[in-house]
C-alpha cells in the first residue's frame, strides 16, 4: 500500500467513525427528547419548549444521513431484472450505469432542496427559534447536505463499479 492510499484509507476511516458518532449522538438526542416530557411532569424545569418539533427534525437528519450510509454500504434499493443473466463484467458496467443515473437524478434535487431552505429562511424570519436560539431553517440545511451526500456516494460507487468492470478481463466465464 502506497503512502497516499494509506492516508486516504485513514481519512476514510476517520470520516466513517465521525459519521457513526453523529448517528449515536442523534439517536441519544432523540431518546432524550422523547423522555424529557415524561421527566417534565415531575420536574417542570426540564420541559423543553419545541421539543417535539426538534425531535421531528432529528428524525429528518437520521433519515437523510441514514440514506447516505445505506448508499455508502450499497444497501440502497436497486432494481436488477437482468443482472443475474450477465457476465460479471457486464453486471458491473450495468450497475455502474444505474448508479450514475441515480446520482444524476439525486443531484437534480439539489437546487430544489436549496430553494426550499431559502424559502424556509424567508418564512421563518418572523418566527421564534426552534430550540437553543437556533433558527428553524438551520435545521433544514440537512436536506441539501443529505441529498448531496447521497449523490456524491452514488457517483463514487459508479466510478468504482465502472473501474472494476473495465479492469476485469474479457473472458470471465459467463455470457
Amino acid at each position: 500500500m502506497t503512502g497516499a492510499s494509506f492516508r486516504a484509507s485513514r481519512v476514510l476511516a476517520i470520516l466513517l467513525r465521525a459519521e457513526e458518532c453523529l448517528f449515536a449522538v442523534l439517536l441519544f438526542l432523540l431518546l432524550a427528547l422523547g423522555l424529557l416530557p415524561i421527566a417534565g411532569r415531575w420536574l417542570p424545569a426540564l420541559a423543553l419548549p419545541g421539543g417535539s418539533e426538534l425531535s421531528q427534525q432529528i428524525v429528518l437528519w437520521l433519515a437523510l444521513f441514514g440514506a447516505g450510509a445505506a448508499t455508502r454500504d450499497r444497501k440502497h434499493i436497486s432494481i436488477d431484472a437482468v443482472g443475474h443473466a450477465l457476465s460479471e463484467r457486464k453486471r458491473l458496467a450495468l450497475r455502474a450505469a444505474g448508479e450514475l443515473v441515480a446520482g444524476f437524478v439525486t443531484a437534480c434535487l439539489l437546487p430544489a432542496s436549496y430553494r426550499f431552505v431559502v424559502a424556509e429562511a424567508a418564512f421563518a424570519s418572523g418566527q421564534a427559534p426552534l430550540a437553543f436560539a437556533i433558527p428553524r431553517y438551520c435545521f433544514m440545511m440537512v436536506i441539501p447536505v443529505g441529498i448531496a451526500l447521497v449523490a456524491l456516494r452514488l457517483f463514487a460507487a459508479a466510478a468504482v463499479e465502472g473501474g472494476a468492470a473495465f479492469r476485469r478481463p474479457r473472458g470471465d466465464g459467463a455470457a
